[in-house]
């Protein structure tokens, strides 16, 4: 927790608690009840005793300010012209903004000193742990520490629209991309005209607005300035945070914003060089409590006091409040002053008459203590003091009631142990404060606070995904736009993890993403135990294999298909030809349980006949043969048959009589012959084919199943090597995308077959710039059991998008020991993982970022 001081401007008291002037104000009302006291004036004791108990009332305090004080507010207030506007002779708008003109660079001009705009990103800050966050603050605090005598800063947010033009334009070309290519691109057309629907809703109709953060440097020189404002910006990016110092265009917008937001930013290039005219409001009406600024009701709060302790970051909160303009005002003060300043105000607490209630007790001893700390980090820690001053100026853009809107914000503000001052009389003022100019005209508003604890206030932590290359997926206070395939050193690869219990939401979320990724170039490829993608993949015109009785999509054993080498170039033949007599061994191993080894190594030089009556040698190229050109299960049986007719020796017929009950159920006749005795039908055209487990895994027949999977997975590594080598030779590239629903069937020890394969190209898919998407009901799929831990853990910790629909709270016990060394998930999320209603997901996209 850090400290912010009591008030370090207080005004002397002549008397108890009576200020010079109070004294003053007093003598003038005695000399006034004086002359009537001594006067003829009728009824004067009547007149006296309402004088005098109106003269009381006039020292009744209310927010530390004197009624009579608040009384002459009201009468300048009535004095002074309340409508200013563009073309008025005297009460003309540029009373109020006193720029003077904005230069190429940026530069405001006010005549007498300049000003530089750099705009400041935003980082997930609450992730980050107490030593990282306060050394990014101690950084922080440098810049306000480098503000020489002369020089002062502001902290800006505004509320602005999120451009999403460029996003537009980029599903504009896809759509063209894929107008001009096959008819089967039609679904994809559709998809992406659906997205771009999306995006112009909230691109031009529903506007989405949302904070950005800026810091405007004030200074009487332009060197001077320039250089605090290259220093502020090096800092300042040296912490994570972008930064940008605006040019003219930029300037004149984020000025234009700070008034109003009832314009299109894209007409900014169309008023050239009248930018000043274009930044100034037509017309301003001040009221009492509010002001309208060019038909908008507006109203300006200040801060008049301040937690006493607050945390890092402790003005997020109060400049994230939605509709508000809030304008943090910074001031150095030199040291010598500020120590006197400090000095000062303990001589006069010191030095006041003993009190007796309790409540004047603490206060006094409270402002004694926060003193002593803010002397004590100047003396020792060499830290620096700065007058401060915040405003929230609050815009009903949506016309709301008033009273309901100013209710909103005020409790936005006190919320966080502020206490906000209305300003009655004093919007102009108010106005004045918050223009983006170094007037100050609410000094007694000033707060003095030492700069570590001031560079707390650290309100850049609103973080939003609008990646331009992204897929909307929902929102998040914001429309939540990301891209799965963007690399640096945080996205090292696309996989992702969708966890969630039944009914939650999942299950559509997950073919929501496979329908957007389908029309953002990707081959997609579900395993499905479940039959839930049939209707999916009829929409978007793609495949679906039913693997169990392969009406569809026939599989052959004997057809060989491309490997890679190690460095991810695909084999020469040879390679190829006998890494495939392998992986028939332990195909065969898999579906023919039992097998002796001696009759296994005959199928083997069996297999090798059936190619070589084929004309396959190890030397063919065989991606370039047609699927008919391979054995199947029939040809090796003739083989078997011819063999056993001719053999002679007893012991050698014996076992050509083995390996021909084992094939006999495959081939013509057998009892599984409809699954693998046919040349292979399942081709590549499709870019969405669903494999439908359902029935294959409903049999129970273990050894099937197996068989049936390990020839899928070989499928699908052929079709990854295919899309490499597409994307060797096509400007546009394809992401190949396996997912495994209800992942758990698959990480079944069961069918260890399918976890080699997950296990493998969790870790390998990246190198193809493509996806593996897992998903399931809870963690415990994954870690329960000891027999697959070691895989399974790499499914997870090779995963860099984690979806987390509600969990139940056991559940979510387990996640939170999954997590424990990425970040960790604290209580908060926690609770929200466990109660979030269907459909809203606790997202992890990089250890530092959810």
């Amino acid at each position: 927790m850090r400290l912010i001081p009591k008030n370090t401007k207080i005004t002397t008291k002549v008397w108890k608690t009576f200020s010079f002037l109070d004294v003053i104000f007093a003598f003038v009302l005695f000399m006034i009840a004086s002359a009537t006291f001594m006067s003829n004036i009728p009824a004067k004791w009547w007149i006296l005793l309402g004088y005098c108990t109106v003269s009381v009332g006039l020292f009744l305090e209310s927010d530390g300010i004197r009624l009579y004080a608040d009384i002459i507010q009201i009468f300048k207030y009535f004095v002074m012209p309340h409508t200013f506007t563009k073309e008025h002779k005297r009460n003309k708008i540029d009373r109020l903004m006193p720029y003077t003109g904005l230069s190429e660079d940026g530069t405001i001009c006010y005549g007498e000193y300049y000003a530089k705009v750099l705009s400041i990103g935003s980082i997930e800050f609450r992730l980050l742990n107490e030593w990282m966050q306060n050394f990014k603050i101690s950084v922080f605090a440098s810049v306000l520490n480098n503000l020489s005598a002369g020089q002062s800063m502001q902290i800006v947010k505004l509320d602005r629209p999120i451009n999403f033009d460029d996003m537009s334009l980029k599903l504009f070309d896809k759509i063209k991309v894929a107008q001009s290519g096959t008819p089967t691109d039609a679904q994809k057309i559709e998809i992406l005209k659906s997205r771009i629907s999306q995006i112009d809703s909230i691109n031009n109709i529903e506007k989405q607005y949302r904070p950005y953060y800026y810091i405007v440097i004030y200074d009487d020189s332009l060197s001077g300035l320039n250089n605090a404002a290259a220093s502020a910006a090096g800092i300042i990016e040296s912490i994570g945070l972008q930064v940008e110092t605006l040019n003219i265009s930029k300037t004149a917008l984020f000025l234009k914003y700070c008034n109003t937001r009832s314009f299109d930013e894209r007409d900014v290039d169309d008023i050239k060089p009248n930018y000043l005219d274009f930044i100034k409001p037509k017309k301003i009406k001040f009221k009492a409590f509010d002001y309208e600024i060019d038909d908008v009701s507006a109203f300006c709060y200040t801060i008049s006091d301040y937690p006493l302790e607050v945390a890092n970051a402790w003005g997020a909160n109060l400049f994230n409040i939605n509709n508000t303009k809030v304008v943090l005002n910074i001031r150095p003060i030199d040291k010598e002053k500020a120590i006197k300043r400090v000095d000062k105000v303990v001589t006069e607490i010191g030095s006041r008459e003993n009190v007796n209630k309790a409540s004047q007790i603490v206060s006094q001893s409270t402002h004694l203590e926060t003193m002593a700390a803010l002397l004590s980090s100047m003396q020792n820690d060499n830290e620096s003091m700065f007058d401060c001053a915040i405003t929230i100026t609050a815009y009903n853009n949506e016309d709301c009631p008033s009273q309901s809107f100013r209710r909103q914000v005020r409790q936005a503000i006190t919320l966080g142990g502020f206490r906000p001052n209305r300003l009655r009389c004093r919007q102009i003022d108010a106005f004045t404060s918050s223009n983006i100019s170094r007037r100050n005209a609410l000094k007694n508003f000033e707060r003095g606070i030492n700069g570590e604890t001031l560079a707390a206030v650290f309100p850049f932590v609103f973080t939003s995904i609008l990646e331009e290359d992204g897929i909307m997926l929902g929102y998040h206070n914001y429309p939540v736009i990301l891209d799965m395939f963007k690399r640096d050193d945080k996205y090292v690869n696309s996989n992702m993890m969708i966890i969630g219990k039944p009914g939650g939401g999942k299950s559509y979320f997950t073919k929501m993403l496979l329908s957007n990724l389908y029309s953002e170039n990707s081959s997609i490829f579900v395993l499905d135990p479940e039959n839930e993608y049939a209707e999916l993949s009829k929409n978007v015109g793609g495949a679906f294999i039913d693997v169990g009785n392969a009406i569809t999509g026939q599989l052959n054993p004997f057809h060989i298909y491309d490997i890679l080498t190690d460095d991810g170039k695909t084999a020469p033949p040879e390679t190829t030809y006998y890494s495939h007599l392998r992986f028939l061994e332990s195909f065969f191993q898999v579906t023919l349980p039992g097998i002796h080894s001696d009759t296994l190594e005959l199928l083997n030089n069996l297999v090798v006949q059936c190619y070589e009556k084929k004309g396959i040698k190890p030397d063919t190229v065989c991606s370039k043969l047609p699927a008919d050109k391979f054995p199947v299960y029939d040809d090796l049986m003739k083989i078997i048959v011819d063999l056993i007719k001719k053999e002679t020796n007893p012991m050698q017929k014996t076992n050509l009589q083995h390996a021909e009950s084992y094939v006999t159920k495959f081939a013509a006749g057998g009892r599984n012959s409809n699954l693998w005795n046919r040349s292979a039908t399942l081709t590549a055209g499709e870019r969405f084919t669903v494999f439908n487990f359902q029935s294959l895994l409903a049999g129970k027949n273990n050894v099937i199943a197996n068989g049936q999977m390990l020839l899928t997975m070989r499928y699908l590594e052929q079709q990854v090597i295919n899309i490499r080598e597409l994307n060797r030779h096509n400007k546009i590239k394809l992401h190949p995308i396996i997912a495994f629903d209800e992942g758990y069937t698959f990480v079944d020890p069961k069918h260890p077959v399918m976890l080699d394969f997950v296990y493998y190209w969790f870790k390998r898919i990246r190198k193809y710039e493509g996806a593996m998407i897992f998903i399931t009901q809870n963690v415990k799929d994954l870690t329960g059991n000891p027999e697959t831990l070691s895989k399974t853990s790499t499914i997870i910790n090779n995963s860099q998008y984690h979806f987390i629909f509600p969990l139940a709270p056991a559940d979510v016990l387990d996640l939170v020991e999954l997590y424990s060394g990425a970040g960790e998930i604290n209580e908060t999320e926690q609770n929200e993982i466990s109660t979030n209603g269907k459909g809203k997901a606790f997202v992890i996209s990089a250890p530092g970022e959810r």
